[in-house]
């Protein structure tokens, strides 16, 4: 009888992944990435503020141009300018624009609008749902999150999201890519994939084991994305070229390169990581990867199954919901 036992932890540092044999039955390790890109299940969350999806904040603002909104984000962020390059994702058009790090700066923007409903996003939402807990504990009464943030909206289609064009924009020269178009982009004869990770993830030898854990894309070529200028003779400038990493921090160097290089170009976003965790194991079979990995709703469907066994393997604080880091 075999156990299958699923590693769930907040973060995404991967633990060491080893068959263990335990009075007589194999217990096959795997982990599963809980990202909040999908969006979250808002019917969770905190009763004193409310959370609506991308679709209802546009036709709020379609309906009331003057509809009070703001993007709590970074400057680096909303300027498409910031270090942590993944997190460079445009911004909707006509924001207050505030940081939700500088709150004694932020709170008189705040305080303004304390008796009109307001709508907050950032780039998870996972920033705005603590600063509407803040407020509301400061007895504001009309905040409203805006599910799953700027991560979120850009996986939407024109037509999942058939207002976005007109409130979105952006200073970046490469397209985003969702976990969706990179799907259908394996198959696509106008599509050139390149895997810009360094040779040691890409090999699979990286110190770190996390790096190790998402395995390759077989149709993709491999081109180190510091190396990526003395390589171009190896891409198709007649195809759309998708760079792709692990989380999205070295796509967009090599993107940059190219761009300036006059390739048209898309970048995954949030890497790998994303198309593991917003696509379920069965549609992502051109994903050879060390371990098995699952997404949060293969989770759902294997805890239908007596046989399967979940350990949650985060700190005491994290799954008691009482931890303090952000």
């Amino acid at each position: 009888m075999n156990l299958f036992v699923i590693l769930y932890f907040s973060g995404i540092k991967l633990l060491k992944m080893e068959k263990i044999r335990s009075k007589g039955f194999l217990i096959l390790l795997f982990f599963a990435f809980i990202n909040t890109v999908r969006g979250q299940d808002y019917s969770l969350d905190n009763i004193s503020y409310k959370t609506i999806s991308w679709n209802q904040f546009f036709e709020k603002l379609q309906a009331d141009p003057n509809l009070i909104f703001f993007d709590i984000r970074t400057p680096g962020e909303r300027a498409d300018t910031s270090q942590y390059l993944q997190y460079n994702q445009g911004k909707i058009k006509g924001a207050i624009e505030v940081d939700y790090f500088d709150f004694k700066k932020s709170y008189p923007e705040y305080l303004k609008y304390k008796n009109d409903t307001f709508y907050i996003y950032c780039s998870h939402s996972q920033r705005t749902r603590r600063l509407a807990k803040q407020l509301t504990d400061s007895s504001f009464t009309k905040i409203i999150n805006i599910n799953g943030g700027m991560s979120y909206l850009n996986t939407l289609s024109q037509n999942e999201a058939p207002l976005k064009q007109k409130y979105y924009e952006t200073k970046l020269k490469y397209k985003l890519i969702s976990p969706k178009k990179i799907i259908d982009a394996v198959n696509d004869k106008n599509v050139q994939l390149v895997d810009v990770r360094t040779d040691s993830v890409y090999q699979g030898f990286s110190i770190d084991e996390w790096e190790n854990s998402f395995g390759v894309i077989n149709k993709a070529i491999h081109i180190p994305y510091d190396k990526i200028s003395s390589n171009v003779s190896l891409l198709d400038k007649t195809k759309t070229i998708i760079l792709f990493d692990n989380d999205g921090d070295l796509a967009p160097v090599a993107a940059t390169e190219l761009i300036n290089k006059s390739y048209s170009t898309g970048v995954l976003l949030f890497g790998l990581n994303h198309v593991v965790s917003y696509s379920d194991k069965k549609d992502r079979k051109f994903l050879k990867s060390k371990y098995d990995l699952i997404s949060p709703n293969d989770l759902l469907h294997l805890t239908q199954n007596e046989n399967t066994v979940i350990i949650d393997v985060r700190t005491p604080s994290e799954f008691q919901n009482t931890d303090t880091t952000a």
